[in-house]
């Protein structure tokens, strides 16, 4: 059975209840890290980054439009051998798809990750990126994200998603464990996250949200 909890909303915004969800997947006991996209001080571009330290999360920005890299290879070589313990990974719907295959072609594994996904809003080039807001890139990342939703416009004119998210037609993350649901959902209500695999009902379970 589909099991589907509700990450509550923080008052600082989408990508605070993101952080917050995050620091409870490293709380759970058997995981080790976490790979997400982490901003360093200063830089508009996030770089997936594995996490082992909850403090680390501030700096993560699940939802930024910047995409410098498809995170599969990273995940591929972490996973290629036996790592003693789970790490989670969150990661957009079309690196989720790069990593099956390369499992598929013996590159990866899946038997000690647990993937975490989102519904996609498209992202902008390497070029733009650098160029996005960087003062309070959280909140351009959150309206960015509700104005894609509401098909509002917050790029700067001059801005455009990339040819290759404007044609994708799978924004979905249907292979990942537990996914965070962002078109359809009451986001005033929170985000909703579905767990669509057996170890992401474990997880889901012991996170206890609501």
């Amino acid at each position: 059975m589909t099991t589907t909890a509700t990450i509550p909303l923080s008052e600082d915004g989408l990508s605070a209840s993101l952080q917050a969800f995050f620091r409870l997947v490293l709380k759970a006991e058997e995981i080790r890290g976490l790979l997400v996209p982490l901003r360093a001080s200063g830089s508009p571009i996030p770089m997936p980054t594995l996490v082992a330290s909850p403090e680390m999360l501030s700096d993560a920005a699940p939802l930024s439009p910047a995409f410098p890299l498809n995170a599969a290879r990273l995940v591929a070589r972490l996973t290629r051998k036996p790592m003693g313990g789970k790490i989670a990974a969150f990661l957009r719907p079309c690196e989720i798809r790069a990593f099956i295959e390369l499992v598929k072609l013996k590159q990866g594994r899946t038997e000690e990750l647990i993937l975490l996904g989102i519904d996609c809003m498209g992202a902008v080039s390497n070029r733009d990126a650098a160029a996005l807001d960087s003062k309070n890139p959280l909140k351009f990342d959150d309206d960015f994200c509700r104005s894609m939703l509401t098909g509002g416009e917050v790029l700067p004119k001059d801005m455009t998603l990339t040819a290759t998210c404007r044609a994708c037609e799978y924004p979905l993350p249907e292979k990942a464990d537990l996914i965070v649901q962002l078109l359809g959902a009451n986001l005033q209500r929170g985000l909703p996250v579905t767990a669509s695999s057996e170890v992401g009902e474990a997880l889901l379970r012991e996170m206890n949200l609501p």
